[in-house]
């Protein structure tokens, strides 16, 4: 069978155990000794048995968050930190819509999402990438409340295999599963604020010109998996940081220009 389509009533929410993640699936029917049909549309089985699963064999996961989010959020007000989130992530799903990545889950300040997952394509990889780094952009049009700065986060992207399934019987949960959740996680956890750092798998399934953009990290020590090979965008200056080395260079042509006048 084919997931749910993304106009399926699946919304961010909930937790994810070590190896997999999802969404929460609202209205999940409640009900005893048959199968039965929920609010949403999901079938459950009787014994609570998994009524649906399937093998994706060639997406894209992601996973994105704040850097220095923890000690933020102890200072700030929780409705604050609320508000924060909202902004962001109603960002984020916008991307989400435009580049048609499929929105997994959010846990605190961290952003779950998947290529390739609804619809079958041979771009996920570069498609999440560029979704990627689109976000990478939009996090710095949101203010640190405390700094006034834009948010800077971290991103890290696997490619592989997974299993979606609808597990739970109340609030039935769309969840995957799989070695490509752990480690596409890792590569966001091991990451470097305001880039994207991809796996080799995911390097190996991007365009020669996409390439272009990534250099080599290196092997990157990775809970679980040991040395990983890793790649991350390489930097680019954003706006605010443009504008301050372009004020830079005019001052320094202008003190040239006095000193050249005054010989």
């Amino acid at each position: 069978g084919s997931p749910p389509s993304t106009g399926s009533p699946l919304h961010a929410g909930g937790g994810a155990g070590f190896g997999s993640a999802g969404g929460s699936f609202i209205h999940a029917g409640q009900g005893q000794g048959q199968g039965h049909q929920s609010g949403g549309g999901a079938l459950v089985g009787p014994g609570g048995e998994v009524v649906y699963k399937h093998w994706h064999a060639k997406v894209s996961v992601l996973f994105a968050d704040i850097c220095g989010y923890t000690s933020m959020s102890q200072e700030l007000e929780p409705e604050q930190v609320m508000l924060l989130l909202h902004e962001l992530f109603t960002k984020y799903d916008r991307l989400a819509e435009k580049y048609g990545v499929y929105k997994v889950e959010t846990i605190g300040d961290a952003y779950m999402a998947c290529c390739g997952l609804i619809r079958d394509t041979e771009h996920h990889a570069d498609i999440l990438v560029e979704f990627a780094q689109q976000m990478i952009g939009a996090a710095r049009t949101v203010k640190n409340p405390l700094t006034g700065e834009g948010i800077s986060i971290r991103v890290g992207v696997h490619s592989g295999r997974v299993m979606s399934g609808i597990v739970g019987l109340h609030r039935a949960r769309y969840c995957l599963f799989g070695d490509c959740v752990n480690t596409a996680s890792r590569m966001e956890s091991t990451g470097l604020p305001n880039r994207i750092q991809i796996s080799e798998a995911t390097y190996e399934q991007l365009p020669e010109g996409e390439r272009e953009k990534f250099e080599e990290r290196g092997n990157v020590p990775v809970k679980g998996k040991g040395l990983m090979k890793t790649y991350v965008s390489r930097e680019v200056l954003l706006e605010e940081e443009e504008g301050q080395q372009q004020a830079d260079e005019e001052s320094v042509v202008h003190h040239r220009d006095v000193q050249v006048k005054n010989l």
